[in-house]
């Protein structure tokens, strides 16, 4: 009896910590960034069935990748999670590297075999393309990205920023994701990016005994600062795009200015040489993160009803005559 509790307890351990590998809550947060790029190109696609069902296929498909993706993270940073988090599933022995390695292969069969489905139901070869593109990225920015300082940081600020597209060319027009799309984008883009450099800050350590030269070790904490801030003022002129280029202002304004004070005051008050303080300057970028995403839903539903695209209504209402 005692040797089935142990064994129960095991296994318990095991699938715990095989959902820490995917990090759910990253994984959580890329679902709405999907569905709002689609949102972007047709606002009214939740009212029909089949758009919610081809929105869903397209958040499933970057979920799974980007699970996948976190997997590998860990597989390649073994020896730097030794010293930065021993506590992750891979350090502590929670799990085997075999067992990670047949998850990541996993995840990745899932999200391709569902970017097929999403292809047939829009008889395009794009979301397989993209998503196979972005395993294979994936791929190189765990075993080769890593060592390219600010490189490796704008690879995966892509594909962040891809999720976007992703569900843009799902439910957009054949000449392309719109400017609203494109805006969004951009925002992930700077936001991912921001965060990713933080990340590798609060790294700093363990990289440096692991003998990875990240970005942080190649700059003062004063030239990357000003970096960061002036990155960080980009973030409002996603809102000017937005409004000068869709001619629907709403609440872009506040896409001026609500998130970015707070990423800066974030990045003024980040202390360069203490891993702590870069802990918590990229959880407030994932704040940051949130309240754009928020008011990016706010302006899709306000200007669902008066959209200067209407082009984009009639050419996906044939479209979801057609679908299956």
């Amino acid at each position: 009896m005692m040797h089935h509790d142990t064994t129960t307890r095991d296994t318990a351990d095991l699938l715990r910590g095989l959902l820490a590998l995917c990090r759910p809550q990253n994984v959580l947060l890329s679902v709405p960034v999907v569905m709002l790029g689609g949102l972007c190109e047709d606002p009214a696609a939740l009212a029909h069935p089949t758009g919610r069902v081809t929105l869903l296929i397209a958040a499933a498909v970057t979920a799974l990748a980007l699970a996948a993706g976190n997997v590998l993270n860990d597989l390649a940073d073994q020896t730097e999670d030794r010293i930065n988090r021993p506590g992750r599933p891979l350090p502590s022995g929670k799990v085997r590297p075999a067992e990670a390695c047949l998850l990541a292969l996993g995840l990745q069969t899932g999200s391709l075999i569902l970017a097929g489905l999403l292809s047939m139901r829009l008889a395009s070869p794009w979301p397989t393309g993209i998503a196979a593109v972005c395993l294979l990225l994936l791929w190189l920015y765990a075993w080769r990205g890593k060592q390219w300082p600010f490189v490796g940081n704008l690879l995966v600020a892509l594909l962040s920023a891809a999720a976007v597209i992703y569900g843009a060319l799902a439910l957009g027009l054949p000449g392309g994701p719109g400017w609203p799309a494109r805006s969004l984008m951009g925002f992930a883009l700077v936001v991912s990016w921001i965060r990713e450099v933080l990340k590798d800050a609060e790294d700093r350590e363990g990289d440096q005994r692991a003998g990875r030269r990240s970005l942080p070790m190649l700059v003062s904490g004063s030239v990357l600062r000003r970096l960061l801030l002036a990155v960080a003022c980009l973030v409002p002129l996603t809102g000017l795009l937005l409004g000068l280029l869709s001619h629907q202002w709403g609440l872009t304004w506040a896409l001026c200015l609500l998130p970015a004070p707070l990423g800066l005051w974030a990045i003024w008050n980040w202390q360069p040489d203490s891993p702590r303080s870069a802990g918590g300057a990229q959880r407030l970028w994932k704040v940051v993160m949130l309240v754009g995403l928020l008011i990016y839903s706010v302006w899709i539903w306000q200007t669902s009803a008066r959209t200067d695209r209407p082009e984009a209504h009639a050419a996906r209402s044939t479209q979801m005559e057609s679908l299956p």
